[in-house]
């Protein structure tokens, strides 16, 4: 039988254990940590109670008072701590014993709830050396709860010969409401955190994985569920995820050497569950809780893959949003409603730092107006850095927009928090008013500038195939960038556009790219074909730049999936489809 809810003549015969009954009062020895803001001493009624130990023979419930009701803050679950021992030493196998009992908790004005003995349920079948069970309470305060071992229906005889084991309350907490599990352990569980509402069976037609190495599923009565939306972390040995909620399913792809992954506010919609996540590997933590409010605007920590579906009702300012891309925190990300709040934030920081006749002056309104800026965008915090500098110096006007960049900047370490110069990092943007088609193409492009901003090796990685680039693909690229307008004297820009232009799309797409659209695009200027090589004039193509780029994003490629667990044309470790 799973741990949970159990039935309602249970609930009527625990209202008669008669909570006042024992004159019997003293503290805990186990540590009971209550709310912050809440205080009210805790008494075991009886001296079981107090030592919080429930032999598993003949033992009579542990009934618990609080000196005055204790007030809860909203969606808060009681977290017990305890494990299983013999009288005199560890616990052996527990199985007869599970069989023929059940240990229940109750919570006054609450449904009983059976705790769990192990992590059979979840397919970890071994007793953990302790168990946390976090009850989630729906009443505002709490002043009576017991603890009470018993019989199961059709339960066979007590285990035969042996000594008794015993049930140990380790610690109580009153901690804010969440669901799933987490355990601790390698080859075998130590330790494991768990809640109500969570199995490993899948239900069926529910499988987002056709042969799972282990699945989780979170399905809590309505009354128990977040009032607001949510947010899922997990983790674990596998190198992939996937989570079906509701229409919306997720699939990661990385390894637990890249840390935790999360699902943040705004990923989700209301109606979610069944949640289902499978994996391929073992996954050691599902953690599911009401997502944390964050004052507009610091930044919300996502995966680049999530900031593309980001549901934009949920954006804390119509304008934009601004996210940082979780597993490289020094890189901020900023969604746009339109280009045109895109260009207020960022324009002018595009000609300063990277337009052809302009970079490095500061360029007024009415000179750019009737001038193309980009549509997605990327600075690093040296050159963010200059250009504040610069308009603080000349007391050069700039946009609303601009003055929050600067702020937004500052308080995340771009730029200095104190004073003139850079921080750390960098900050990127695209705009929903790009196609989806452009928009995943301009995440990984800017992506990978990101990352050649804070990454040295990557930098020196680069410049090296940069140098070591055939000369004529060399030149054609120079003159392709100056047709764009790009500053191609400054040869730091010119090696990270070269570097994004062939990491944006695939390796397969790569010698199309260059060799049939960039060149075509060079073409068609008569005083620009002087630096393109011979054509195909079977197939109108240029097939030494396709092999040449080719082999250079094959080289980046490589680097990029060594380092981070990329390749060219992805660089989101968290891909969302909706489902019908």
């Amino acid at each position: 039988m799973k741990p949970g809810i159990i039935g309602v003549v249970f609930f009527c015969g625990i209202l008669s254990l008669g909570f006042g009954s024992c004159a019997y009062k003293k503290t805990p020895a186990f540590p009971v940590y209550t709310p912050a803001g809440s205080s009210s001493t805790l008494f075991g009624r009886s001296k079981n109670a107090a030592a919080g130990i429930i032999p598993l023979k003949g033992s009579k419930p542990l009934i618990y008072l609080f000196q005055k009701p204790l007030a809860l803050p909203p969606d808060t679950s009681l977290e017990v701590e305890y494990g299983f021992r013999l009288e005199d030493g560890p616990a052996g196998d527990l199985k007869e014993w599970k069989d023929r009992y059940r240990i229940v908790l109750k919570v006054e004005g609450e449904a009983p709830w059976e705790l769990p003995w192990d992590g059979v349920f979840l397919g970890a079948g071994e007793t953990p050396e302790k168990i946390t069970y976090g009850i989630p309470l729906l009443s505002p305060v709490i002043e009576k709860f017991s603890l009470t071992l018993e019989t199961r229906e059709n339960a066979g005889s007590s285990p035969a010969g042996g000594k008794n084991p015993v049930f140990q309350i380790r610690s109580l907490r009153f901690l804010p409401r969440w669901f799933g599990f987490i355990r601790e352990g390698e080859s075998a569980v130590t330790a494991l955190r768990v809640t109500p509402f969570v199995s490993g069976e899948i239900p069926p037609g529910q499988g987002a994985l056709s042969r799972p190495d282990q699945a989780a599923v979170i399905d809590p009565l309505p009354p128990y569920r977040a009032p607001g939306t949510v947010e899922l972390s997990l983790y674990g040995s596998s190198s992939r995820f996937v989570v079906s909620a509701g229409k919306v399913r997720y699939e990661y792809t990385g390894g637990p050497e890249n840390g935790p992954v999360r699902i943040p506010l705004g990923a989700f919609s209301p109606d979610i569950y069944p949640l289902v996540i499978t994996g391929e590997g073992q996954i050691d933590t599902v953690h599911l809780a009401q997502a944390p409010g964050l004052p507009f605007p610091g930044a919300i920590p996502a995966d680049p893959g999530i900031i593309l579906v980001y549901d934009r009702t949920l954006w804390r300012d119509r304008r934009y949003e601004v996210f940082q891309w979780e597993h490289f925190p020094s890189v901020l990300i900023f969604d746009t409603a339109d280009y045109a709040v895109q260009d207020r934030l960022f324009k002018r920081i595009a000609f300063f730092v990277e337009k052809k006749g302009v970079a490095g002056r500061l360029v007024g309104d009415q000179e750019m107006a009737d001038i193309h800026g980009w549509n997605a965008h990327d600075y690093r915090a040296e050159d963010l850095a200059a250009f504040f500098t610069a308009a603080r110096i000349k007391n050069f006007p700039l946009s609303p927009e601009e003055e929050e960049l600067e702020i937004i900047l500052r308080n995340a370490g771009i730029l200095n928090p104190s004073g003139p110069g850079p921080g750390v990092g960098a900050v990127l943007s695209v705009s929903r008013e790009s196609s989806d088609y452009l928009r995943g193409l301009f995440m990984v492009h800017e992506g990978f500038h990101g990352l050649f901003f804070i990454d040295p090796d990557f930098q020196e990685f680069c410049r090296r195939r940069w140098e070591g680039l055939n000369p004529a693909a060399r030149r054609f690229l120079r003159s392709y960038f100056d047709y764009q307008g790009y500053d191609v004297d400054n040869t730091f820009l010119v090696i990270n556009e070269f570097m994004a232009h062939c990491l944006q799309q695939p390796v397969s797409r790569v010698g199309w790219y260059f060799g049939e659209v960039l060149a075509g695009r060079i073409n068609e200027s008569s005083w620009r074909r002087e630096v393109l090589p011979p054509m195909d004039e079977a197939t109108g193509t240029w097939p030494d730049l396709s092999r040449a780029f080719t082999r250079e994003a094959e080289a980046l490629s490589s680097y990029v999936n060594r380092r981070w667990g990329f390749t060219a044309g992805r660089i989101r470790r968290l891909t969302a489809t909706i489902q019908d």
